[in-house]
């Protein structure tokens, strides 16, 4: 098995940078390398920007990064363009065994709480229910496959206020037809849990999964009542798009400490060519972990 040290993986990972992202700065302290650096060590660490700047010596402060980053690379490009050289940089360096094979890719969304304005169109930004103080959000979706027990990030997309789920939906699944991934299994955020996807879903001929939230009566009677993992008819139902009845999956396991809990723990899907007993095990080890999807 090979072995890489840290210099190599930051030699590699500023190669790919500089091949597809277009950068440059005015800087003579703020060079793309050492931005791309801090961009690397950010995302790493799962932290920000200024954090980043914060815990490094002799680096420019996080506003002087961000300054660089827009005068130099997000000004210079539109929003697609921008979401066009990140979708480049992903496929690039893609292990050959990825292309021209099915695997089980799933897809989450990410909400990222906004206090300012647009950059370009007002569209960039979504209304949401309050987090961290605001009610606006930029949305980004992403695609990923597990290979060898790892995720691995195939597409992202950027998530516009006058897109449906739908249309998100179907763009990512375009980038994955483009990139030659084949879909075994199609595992979805809760937040697709909607009659529109589910129609649209049930029509394919892969399997897929979708938690589904427990937020009606009849839902959150049958937590806490059902003893057993079976199915039964329930009918999801939308204003705009009307009812659909579907067999929604329950599962009903023992928790053994998953998520901090413990006892009964029921699960709730949607579920294309699935069975009760496997899909909380699928859910859960694809997405490395099972979310909570009753309240």
């Amino acid at each position: 098995m090979s072995t890489f040290n840290y210099e190599q993986v930051r030699e590699e990972y500023l190669d790919v940078m500089n091949e597809h992202i277009e950068f440059t700065t005015d800087s003579t302290k703020c060079i793309p390398n050492l931005i791309l650096d801090i961009l690397g060590l950010a995302a790493v660490n799962k932290t920000s920007i200024h954090a980043a700047c914060d815990v490094t010596e002799d680096t420019p402060t996080g506003a002087a990064v961000l300054y660089q980053l827009h005068e130099g690379w997000l000004d210079d490009w539109s929003l697609a363009e921008v979401e066009a050289q990140l979708n480049a940089l992903l496929a690039s360096r893609l292990p050959p065994r990825i292309r021209g094979r099915e695997h089980c890719v799933a897809m989450n969304l990410v909400f990222i709480p906004y206090h300012g304005d647009p950059q370009e169109a007002p569209d960039e930004i979504r209304r949401s229910a309050a987090k961290s103080g605001a009610t606006h959000v930029h949305v980004y979706a992403s695609a990923y496959i597990i290979y060898k027990h790892k995720r691995v990030t195939v597409a992202v997309a950027y998530y516009q206020a006058q897109e449906t789920l739908l249309t998100l939906l179907q763009r990512l699944l375009g980038r994955l037809t483009a990139l030659d991934i084949g879909l075994k299994q199609w595992l979805l955020d809760c937040q697709f849990c909607s009659v529109k996807i589910f129609s649209y879903l049930e029509q394919q001929s892969w399997q897929s999964v979708i938690p589904v939230p427990a937020h009606s009566h009849e839902l959150k009677t049958l937590r806490h009542t059902a003893h057993r993992s079976h199915q039964r008819r329930y009918t999801l139902s939308s204003a705009r798009d009307g009812d659909l009845t579907f067999d929604l999956h329950v599962v009903c396991r023992y928790a053994m400490g998953r998520r901090g809990k413990h006892g009964k723990d029921l699960l709730l899907y949607f579920a294309v060519l699935g069975q009760p007993r496997t899909l909380a095990n699928l859910y859960g080890g694809a997405l490395g972990l099972n979310r909570v999807v009753v309240s």
